[in-house]
């Protein structure tokens, strides 16, 4: 007897989506668009009547929960509220008189998020895709009846290619599945950030080795002794980079029992590393990962080395993390990934 095929968490928030973002359309044609939705997942697509069975949740919950307020076209009347200031309006009106001419969606729920996002997308063309991905999240939450994290999102939002897929493959934020945010993840107004990096950065290598001192402009020094050059011309996303593999390498079964002197060889290696690395890295993008790839990953029980594939082997510092004690992937690894993508009926 066939295994019986079940909607994960992601595909509970696809077939959600779809659901809240085709209101008026009729039960027949919201599960053929939630069947096309769910394509990319392949085999692991449940069977329609599966399907049908989530949309009408989803519907029914909505139809329970509707705010009519908060889903009601906006005005610059009805924006005037709190969750909207006064000097965020030229943004939301910019948007609203977009969705007028393409004649998009535009409720008092997507002008808030084009408020509170308005300053991190600063492409208004992109500014409206988002606000309307976040409205879709809050529907989604509410048909379920309990918050959808937004932490996958947040991190495609925020983060340039090479940083996120780095944090993805190290199981610090699990890849979104968002249409289209990897055309979004460059150019982004992370500069500001420089002091915060800077500091992850002296409590990463502080923790890492204690008798390490970094001098800017000169390098990390461990007993007057230069252990690895100066990031001068690193970019912050390479800097970035550098703190999670630090952080990670730090956590390997070996790192413990390793000299001061190994660590601070390892350190250096993973400076000269990164160095090396970011020109690639900067030619190198998430377009490169199909989204139907990534589904697939996601979905897959049977993959022995989940995200692997989202991040170029060149992008991957093997040899360091092997010296750190890491194998390829640890049981322990893919026991805790099976459990942040646990399967409901």
């Amino acid at each position: 007897m066939a295994e019986r095929k079940r909607v994960t968490h992601d595909m509970e928030i696809i077939i959600g989506k779809v659901v809240a973002d085709n209101g008026d359309a009729s039960l027949k044609d919201i599960v053929r668009l939630a069947n096309q939705a769910l394509k990319p997942c392949g085999p692991l697509v449940p069977a329609s009547e599966t399907v049908r069975k989530h949309v009408m949740r989803h519907r029914n919950g909505l139809n329970k929960v509707e705010d009519k307020q908060l889903d009601s076209t906006w005005s610059i009347g009805t924006g005037a509220t709190p969750d909207i200031p006064n000097d965020g309006l030229p943004n939301v009106i910019a948007v609203w008189k977009f969705c007028l001419a393409t004649e998009k969606e535009f409720t008092v729920r997507h002008a808030r998020w084009v408020s509170r996002l308005a300053g991190l997308v600063r492409d208004r063309r992109m500014l409206y895709y988002w606000a309307h991905q976040y409205v879709l999240l809050e529907r989604v939450g509410l048909a379920l009846g309990e918050p959808v994290g937004a932490l996958d999102p947040d991190a495609a939002l925020v983060m340039h290619p090479w940083e996120y897929a780095t944090a993805c493959y190290l199981n610090l934020v699990s890849p979104s599945l968002i249409p289209g945010e990897f055309s979004v993840l460059s150019g982004k107004p992370w500069e500001e950030f420089d002091e915060l990096c800077e500091e992850a950065i002296f409590e990463a290598e502080t923790d890492a080795l204690s008798e390490a001192v970094r001098e800017p402009g000169k390098g990390l020094f461990m007993g007057g002794e230069k252990i690895a050059p100066d990031m001068e011309d690193w970019t912050t996303e390479a800097r970035w980079v550098y703190v999670y593999w630090l952080r990670n390498i730090q956590k390997g079964p070996k790192w413990l029992k390793l000299s001061a002197h190994k660590k601070a060889t390892l350190i250096a290696q993973l400076t000269e590393w990164i160095s090396s690395r970011q020109q690639q890295a900067l030619k190198w993008g998430m377009m490169d990962m199909p989204l139907e790839k990534l589904m697939l990953l996601r979905h897959s029980g049977q993959q022995k080395a989940p995200l692997r594939e989202l991040l170029p082997s060149m992008l991957i510092p093997t040899e360091i993390i092997r010296q750190a004690g890491y194998g390829e992937i640890t049981s322990k690894r893919r026991e805790s990934y099976e459990r942040t993508h646990k399967t409901e009926e």
